[in-house]
């Protein structure tokens, strides 16, 4: 098997993407205000949902950069 040149710069571009998409992320959750509405529980189990989908996207779009870096 040998992997392709257009591939793996499409892989790159699609982690770098993810991974700058999960610290954005994290970064205006950890800043968001604190809200009367909700327990600080509730805000931090939310927060955590929402950063382990982010995690779970970084190898999601490595793979999928890859496959349209090979199409392109």
């Amino acid at each position: 098997m040998t992997l392709s040149t257009a591939g793996l710069i499409g892989a790159a571009v699609g982690l770098a993407a993810s991974s700058l998409f999960y610290f954005v992320v994290t970064f205006l959750l950890k800043r968001q205000p604190v809200e009367t509405t909700g327990s600080a529980e509730e805000r931090e189990r939310g927060a955590a949902v929402i950063q382990m989908i982010l995690l779970a996207d970084i190898p999601l779009m490595t793979a999928v950069g890859y496959y349209v870096g090979q199409l392109l």
